[in-house]
C-alpha cells in the first residue's frame, strides 16, 4: 500500500515547467541568422555612409572603395554549413556563398557542396535562383545536374528555365564577340564578363547554343 501511495503521489505531483531546450536546428538557425545579420549590418553601414557623404565625388569614392566585400563574410556562412551539414540551414548558407561571393574558388566549392549533399532536396529552388546570377561555368554545370538529378518538378522547372537563359545569354555574347569589328567593343565585353566566360563564349557556335537554349 505504501508503495502504491508513493507511486500515485509521483504521478499527480505538480510538474515544473522549465524553459524549452534548444534543438540543434535552433542553434543552426541562430548561427545562420548571426552571419546574415553581420552582412546586412555592413551593407546598411555602407548605405548610410553613401547617403551622408558630402558631394558626388565622395559618394563615388565610398561606393567604389568602401563597399562590403562578400568574400570577407563568406567564411562565417561556410562555417555554419560545415557545423550543421545536411539540413536546410546548410543549404541556405551555401546558397548565400554561391550567390554573393566574388572569388571563383568560393563559388565553386559552395556549388559542389550543394550538388553533393543536397541534390535531392525539395528546397533547392532558392539555390537555383542564386546561382543563375553567377557567370562561373560551375553554375551552369550545376543547373544541368539539378535538372536531371532532382526529383521535384518545381525544382526541375526552375533549373530548366535558368539553364535556358544562360544558354541564350551565352549565344548572344558569342555572337557579339565574333561579329565585333572594333577593339573597344571587345574590351568593353571583357570588362563585363569573367575571363573564363569570355574565352569560352569566343570559341562557341552561337547558332547551336541558341538552339539548345530555345529547346530548354
Amino acid at each position: 500500500m505504501r508503495t502504491l501511495t508513493l507511486a500515485l503521489a509521483v504521478c499527480f505531483a505538480p510538474v515544473a515547467v522549465g524553459a524549452p531546450q534548444e534543438t540543434i536546428e535552433d542553434v543552426a538557425i541562430e548561427a545562420y541568422e548571426s552571419a546574415l545579420d553581420a552582412w546586412q549590418a555592413a551593407q546598411q553601414e555602407h548605405r548610410n555612409a553613401y547617403r551622408n557623404a558630402e558631394g558626388r565625388e565622395e559618394q563615388m569614392r565610398i561606393m567604389k572603395e568602401e563597399r562590403p566585400d562578400p568574400d570577407a563574410f563568406a567564411a562565417a556562412f561556410l562555417e555554419v554549413a560545415a557545423s550543421y551539414p545536411g539540413g536546410k540551414v546548410a543549404l541556405d548558407s551555401l546558397s548565400w556563398v554561391a550567390g554573393n561571393a566574388k572569388d571563383a574558388g568560393l563559388i565553386t566549392d559552395a556549388i559542389q557542396a550543394v550538388v553533393k549533399g543536397h541534390l535531392k532536396s525539395e528546397d533547392l529552388g532558392a539555390f537555383v535562383d542564386q546561382i543563375a546570377r553567377s557567370m562561373d561555368p560551375a553554375a551552369e554545370r550545376a543547373l544541368q545536374t539539378i535538372l536531371t538529378g532532382n526529383p521535384y518538378r518545381q525544382v526541375q522547372g526552375k533549373a530548366c528555365y535558368q539553364l535556358a537563359m544562360k544558354k541564350l545569354s551565352t549565344a548572344q555574347l558569342s555572337r557579339r564577340i565574333q561579329e565585333s569589328e572594333e577593339e573597344e567593343e571587345l574590351e568593353m565585353l571583357k570588362s563585363r564578363y569573367t575571363e573564363v566566360a569570355f574565352t569560352r563564349a569566343k570559341g562557341l557556335e552561337p547558332k547551336i547554343i541558341q538552339a539548345v537554349g530555345e529547346k530548354l
